[in-house]
């Protein structure tokens, strides 16, 4: 499991699309639309994968903790165990 979860900062993201593509369409309107349209759906995606990587870091982390609490219990019945074997 990775240490850190993966962040997208959306606006930079979203630029960083816009500008890799060029949309011109001979219309300026229109291409401020598509850009506009390219750029809103970018972050729109980037904020989703922060959502989901979010939710799937706290859950591996989760499990982590129950994992280590499970073992933690476990250790502490095998060592009550022995000691009542002792006093008896």
């Amino acid at each position: 499991m990775a240490e850190k979860n993966i962040y997208i900062d959306p606006d930079e993201f979203a630029k960083l699309v816009v500008s890799s593509e060029s949309l011109y369409t001979g219309d300026l309107e229109d291409t401020a639309k598509q850009n506009l349209t390219l750029y809103l759906v970018s972050k729109l995606l980037a904020e989703r994968f922060n959502d989901v990587e979010s939710k799937s870091f706290n859950i591996d982390v989760a499990k982590d903790q129950d994992f280590e609490m499970t073992i933690g219990r476990l250790q502490t019945m095998a060592f009550l165990q022995v000691a009542n074997r002792k006093k008896k």
